[in-house]
Order: structure tokens, then C-alpha cells, then sequence
């Protein structure tokens, strides 16, 4: 799920008329300022009591750091609340400790949780809860060098199933069936035997010092993951070994309701190394023999989220089908217990399924979807299947959910609030606010709402645009438009995205027109639309942002001579090709953009991407010219609109070689170019990077657009 919105966009010069381009006014205090962002509360995860009665969730905040790098780190706390909302919300535990991943017990008396108390190693501890929701003191139950996480309940309430990240030594030592590298375990000692020696680097490697990019890993900060079996009791931990999977690793394992095994995703091919798997199954794990089977496994197809039915009868789970590189969206399908024959329950929606969860009574399915700019939250009866929306409001964004016998929870994003937890019916008909986490305080701000809008290209392809006027806008003034291009390409842009709230009304608020699309590719408008930019991320698109962008233009109200543009990771991508194709902007900030796509294909942790879209690889010749059309690098000497390039160094997708190629070549060509880079963050929508360096590039970002737009 999201975390604090990604600050790519700000602007602090108030852009009214022409004329007063250089005036900078009294601060209005109902207008969102830079640092409101430490204001915002990010509301997930919540998870309701098995009576129905509690909601425990977390809210990340920005706090206070007495740290001599920062001034703020975020912050993961866990809150409780009255699901009939009768007793008001607090903080379940007083901690300065990081909280988050709460999992009630089967018996609702305690809780257990995810506790990172030292940074980077994460431990699962227990809390017991009193009938009146009141919180014990926390106690440890794991203590892995590793650390843990995910805890799931056995259906007694005994064990507790987690997943650690290992070295592959500990599980050869665990399974000797595990195929070995070549040498026996032997006493680390760099002045050694070769096996020694070996050893002594396999530890370094361990503690990811340094990271080794062999068979077993892509290099990236995800390491291999193993589930291990935690007794309640005295927290004994045992690996989970299981036979007949051989080197890979399992994920997604839940309980079954026997208590008698798991059911768990695990790679289709014995051995297939775990950076490289494709296609997968779904597994039935016996746990008291380690014994797998498949359970379901169809050819060209992917799965995901297994989860089975309270009565023990179905495994529900999410099937991608159509091969490698398919844009099929996921289906809600199940199959039984012990095997049989599967059935798709969603065949007819065309949206993309994730976030499965059952009813209570095992008769619906609930699930979300992105859906024409909002997330919605649907359901589906196991009988005869036919998904119905339960989100009947067109601007709200369902961020994560629960259900319980009696009603559910939700985080809803909409354009009045990033973040709030509500209660619905379980048909979603009636709904209640729980939490004022974000809307106490944007009482006393003024916002602006989202207008949506709808054009058919020449190409009779139907386009959903969305404006925002400036917070204050005034009849008879003009003011300069911002054009927003979200990451992706398959993601998307909406009023119920909580990913650009804060940009949105922060930009809104300062005196900006803003145009945002969802062009070809975009997710949330089926499987076709998806495909729409296969082997064109560029041409095609490009031509929707700026249908978009037009259209707007020609509103009495916009200064068309003063046009921006803002994107990131694909965004910054298509704001690159744009520099190099179109010159009505005046500038534009490219944020994690790829701009030389045949190098991003060897230096990004995600190839697929470009497998995926052009269905083949930079190394084949018809392949490679397309590749080369499409990247923004080759027309670097067509940009001339000022940019600014913002990168993060961790960030593995979109590496810093892209960044560094498209800086370098402008730079050489004498064009005016801004280059930013944060060491010392991953991704922008991580969690690694503090508050403070958010702040950094939102000021940074506003220093740039407000020097080409506002002062020119």
C-alpha cells in the first residue's frame, strides 16, 4: 500500500496575472504550506477484532528527530479505535519504536505485531488486549539475526507462521535436500581452505556487505525470504522445509483452517533461480511431512494472494493469464481445498484484482480494483460469481480494507482528504468517518476540488482528463498550467489517488492551473487500454498528455504562454520525450525518468518492462530500433525547454546511469539543465528517505519552476 505522498511537485510563487509575476504576497494561513507535510497522517493497515468490535491500525506521521542527519523520520504507530465508532481513536502502545503489521489472535485477546526497533532488523512481538481494547506491555517473540515479518496465526492461536530473510547457508544447514553450492559448511576463516574461505564470504554476503549478484540474488535490497513456524508458548522457531521445491522460496503462505498445512505461491520450475522466476503455483503444504503438492498450476498462467475460505472448503486466489508477457488483467478465481477444478468468478469485469479477502461466512469474495481514477472496493458471490461495486462515490480511493461478520473498515482517499478510516456496511451502503487523523486540521485550509473531464483523440480513443483551478482563483486573472504525468505506465492518476494528494492541493493553493490524464496504458480501464502502448510508450501517449494539455489551454483563465510540465519514473520519462518534441513548456523537472531504454533494460531490476512492451530484447535488431525511436536520450538535441533532472541513487529501477546519460548529453550541448541527486534515499515513495529530504526536492522543485515560470 502507499506511503506518504511522493513530493515531486511544488511551486511557492503566487501565479496571478503577467503583470505581477515578480510580487510575492502575505502568506494566506487557510492556504497548504510547505510544511503542512509533516502534518499529513498516513492511515493503513487495519485489521479488525474477531468479534467485530475493534479496529487496530497504524498511522505513519512525521516526527520530531534528534538526530544530527535529520529533523524528522517517519514514524509507524498503532492506533485502536470502536468499530461503531462510540469510543474515540488513540494510540494502542506508547512507543518510539516503529509499530506496524498488527494480526489479531483467532481468540481476539491479543495482538501481534511488527516491531523495528532496531533499524533494519524487524521483530515480532505480542501485546494482550483487555475487552475494554486496552493494551498490555509488548513482549518479544522472535529475536532473528535477520529479523522477521508477516506473522500469521495458526487457527489455535499456538504458532505463528512469519517470514525472515536468510542467507542460503542457514537452510542447507536446516534441509539437506536444498542442492548445495559445491562445498560442505565449514568455520569461516579467510586464511583458510577453500571451503573456509567460501564460507567467510558467504557471511559477507549474508550482511549484504557486500551485495553479491550471483544465482540467488538480483542485487536489489529484497533478500531471499524464508517462512519459519514460532511456538506462541516459548517462541521456538524452526525453518519451514519444504520438499520437492527445491531452492525457491515460498511466499503469500497462509493458514489453512485445519491447522493441518499452509497453501503458498512457489516457483513452477525445481531450482529456477528466485530473481528469474516467470510462472508459479500455488502449493498445499503439509506440515507435519513437509510435503508439497500443486494445487494449481495452468501453463502461461501467474498467481497470486492464495487465501482460504473460513469453512475450510475454497482457496481464493488472483490468476494473470495469457504468458510471459500478458496484460491480461488479474481474476478472482478459487478452487478446493484438496484440489479440483478451478473457477474464474470475475471474467466479465476487465479490471485488475488485488487486496482478496473472504466473508465471514465464506459465501463473497471481497477485492479492489483501480477503476477510472479511483480504487474501488468490490465483492463477489462464490455461487454464481458477477463482481458489484460497493464504492458508489466517484472520487474515493480505497487504500486497504477489512471485513468482519458484522461490517468492514476502509482507508479512503478522496480530493478533501488524503487519508481517513471509515466503517461500512458490508454492502457498503452506509458508511462512517472513525478518524479525523488528516481532516481536524484541513478544516482551517482551503482546497480545491476536482473537475473531471472526458475527450475522444482522433484516433477514437476516449481519454479521462481531470483540472484543478487555483485555490483561490478570481475571475479575470490568468494563471500558468501545470501539466502532471503519473509513474507507470500502467498505473493511474485520479481523485482517489493518495500517492499526489498533497502536490495536487499544494500546487492548487499556490496559484497554479493543473491538467492531469490517464493516457493509453494507463491501469484501471481494462485489459485493451492497458495494451494500447504496446511498442509505443512515447508517440501515442504523448499525444493524449497533450490533447489534455490543450484543452485546458484554451480556458480564459489559463496563461498559455506560461505551461509547465512534472513527471516521475514514467512520467519523467514522457516529460523527457516531450522536451525533445514539443516546445510550449517553459519548463519541466523529470523525477527517476528511464531516458536510454536499451541501457535500462541492463541496469534496471526490472527488464521485464521492456520484454514485456516490445516483446523481445534490446539485443535483437528489429526490437532494438524500436527501443531507440522510443527513447527521449536520441533527441537530446532537440530539447530545449530548461529541465531539471531530480534522481535517486538506490532506486533500482530507474538507475542513476539513465539520469547521469541525459544530464551529461545536455550539459554537453550547452541546453540549461538542473541535476539533483539524493544519495542517500530509495525510491521517492519508499520509506527509506526521511521527511526532510521530501521537503528538500519539494523546495528544490519550486526553486526551479518558480525561477522559469513566475520570474521570467
Amino acid at each position: 500500500m502507499p506511503h506518504l505522498p511522493a513530493l515531486f511537485l511544488a511551486v511557492l510563487c503566487l501565479a496571478s496575472a503577467p503583470i505581477a509575476r515578480s510580487a510575492m504576497p502575505v502568506p494566506d494561513p487557510s492556504l497548504l504550506t510547505a510544511s503542512d507535510l509533516f502534518r499529513i497522517k498516513e492511515v493503513r493497515s487495519p485489521a479488525l477484532s474477531s468479534d467485530g468490535k475493534w479496529v487496530v491500525y497504524v498511522v505513519r506521521s512525521a516526527e520530531p528527530a534528534d538526530m544530527p542527519a535529520t529533523n524528522h523520520v517517519e514514524r509507524d504507530q498503532l492506533w485502536i479505535a470502536a468499530a461503531d465508532g462510540q469510543t474515540a481513536p488513540r494510540p494502542l502502545i506508547e512507543s518510539k519504536s516503529n509499530d506496524f503489521n498488527p494480526r489479531w489472535s483467532p481468540q481476539g485477546n491479543r495482538l501481534a505485531f511488527v516491531r523495528d526497533a532496531k533499524a533494519g532488523v524487524a521483530q515480532i512481538f505480542l501485546v494482550e488486549l483487555s475487552a475494554d481494547g486496552k493494551a498490555g506491555d509488548p513482549t518479544p517473540l522472535t529475536s532473528f539475526e535477520t529479523g522477521a515479518n508477516d506473522p500469521q496465526w495458526s487457527p489455535d492461536g499456538n504458532r505463528i507462521l512469519v517470514s525472515s530473510p536468510l542467507s542460503w547457508e542457514p537452510l542447507r544447514q536446516a534441509a539437506k535436500t536444498l542442492p548445495a553450492r559445491g562445498h560442505a559448511p565449514a568455520t569461516a576463516n579467510p586464511d583458510g581452505t577453500p571451503a573456509e574461505i567460501r564460507a567467510w564470504l558467504d557471511g559477507n554476503g549474508a550482511r549484504e556487505n557486500p551485495v553479491v549478484m550471483n544465482g540467488d540474488s538480483d542485487g536489489s535490497s529484497d533478500a531471499p525470504r524464508c517462512y519459519q513456524l514460532v511456538t506462541v508458548k516459548d517462541g521456538h522457531a524452526s525453518p519451514l522445509v519444504i520438499e520437492g521445491i527445491g531452492k525457491g522460496f515460498l511466499s503469500s503462505a497462509r493458514w489453512r483452517p485445519d491447522r493441518s498445512g499452509i497453501v503458498a505461491i512457489g516457483p513452477r520450475m525445481t531450482g529456477e533461480k528466485t530473481d528469474r522466476v516467470t510462472f508459479n503455483n500455488i502449493y498445499s503444504v503439509d506440515l507435519v511431512t513437509g510435503k508439497s503438492r500443486v494445487l494449481i498450476g495452468e501453463a502461461g498462467s501467474k498467481y497470486s494472494e492464495p487465501t482460504p475460505s473460513p469453512d475450510g472448503k475454497w482457496i481464493a486466489y488472483a490468476e494473470t493469464a495469457g504468458g510471459i508477457f500478458s496484460f491480461e488483467q488479474a481474476t478472482v478465481a478459487i478452487i478446493p481445498t484438496e484440489g479440483g477444478t478451478p473457477k474464474i468468478l470475475t471474467s466479465t469485469l476487465d479490471r485488475n484484482a488485488t487486496h482478496l479477502k473472504w466473508s465471514a461466512d465464506s459465501t463473497m469474495i471481497y477485492f479492489t480494483a483501480a477503476d477510472r481514477g479511483c480504487y474501488s472496493l468490490y465483492r463477489v458471490p462464490v455461487a454464481h460469481g458477477g463482481a458489484d461495486s460497493l464504492t458508489s462515490n466517484r472520487t474515493w480511493g480505497i487504500q486497504d480494507y477489512d471485513v468482519g461478520a458484522q461490517g468492514l473498515v476502509q482507508v479512503v482517499t478522496h480530493p478533501d482528504d488524503p487519508f481517513e478510516l471509515y466503517h461500512a456496511s458490508l454492502d457498503g451502503k452506509t458508511t462512517a468517518s472513525l478518524t479525523t487523523h488528516n481532516s481536524a486540521w484541513l478544516k482551517e485550509k482551503k482546497l480545491s476540488a476536482y473537475d473531471p473531464h472526458r475527450l475522444e483523440t482522433s484516433e477514437g480513443i476516449t481519454i479521462d482528463y481531470w483540472t484543478l483551478k487555483p485555490t483561490g482563483f478570481e475571475i479575470g486573472k490568468k494563471y500558468p498550467l501545470l501539466t502532471l504525468i503519473h509513474d507507470g505506465p500502467a498505473k493511474m492518476g485520479g481523485p482517489g489517488d493518495a500517492t499526489h494528494w498533497f502536490e495536487m492541493q499544494f500546487l492548487a493553493a499556490h496559484g497554479y492551473a493543473l491538467v492531469f490524464c490517464n493516457p493509453r496504458g494507463s491501469a484501471g480501464y481494462g485489459r485493451d487500454f492497458t495494451r494500447a502502448n504496446f511498442r509505443d510508450w512515447a508517440i501515442g501517449p504523448s499525444k493524449e498528455v497533450l490533447y489534455a494539455t490543450g484543452f485546458v489551454a484554451k480556458e480564459s483563465y489559463v496563461d498559455a504562454t506560461r505551461q509547465g510540465m512534472v513527471g516521475a519514473g514514467y512520467g519523467g520519462y514522457l516529460v523527457a520525450w516531450l522536451a525533445g518534441h514539443d516546445h510550449r513548456f517553459k519548463a519541466g523537472v523529470a523525477i527517476r525518468g528511464m531516458y536510454d531504454l536499451p541501457t535500462f533494460f541492463g541496469s534496471s531490476d526490472r527488464p521485464q518492462a521492456i520484454s514485456r512492451y516490445w516483446d523481445g530484447y534490446p539485443w535483437q535488431e528489429d526490437i532494438r530500433i524500436l527501443l531507440d525511436r522510443d527513447s527521449p536520450l536520441n533527441y537530446a538535441d532537440n530539447i530545449n525547454t530548461p529541465l531539471l533532472v531530480i534522481q535517486s541513487d538506490a532506486d533500482p529501477a530507474a538507475t542513476a546511469t539513465q539520469s547521469r546519460l541525459l544530464y551529461g548529453n545536455l550539459k554537453q550541448l550547452g541546453r540549461e539543465v538542473d541535476y539533483v541527486r539524493y544519495p542517500a534515499e530509495s525510491r521517492i515513495s519508499g520509506s527509506s528517505e526521511t521527511p526532510d529530504q521530501k521537503l528538500d526536492q519539494l523546495l528544490r522543485t519550486e526553486d526551479f519552476l518558480r525561477r522559469h515560470l513566475c520570474e521570467k
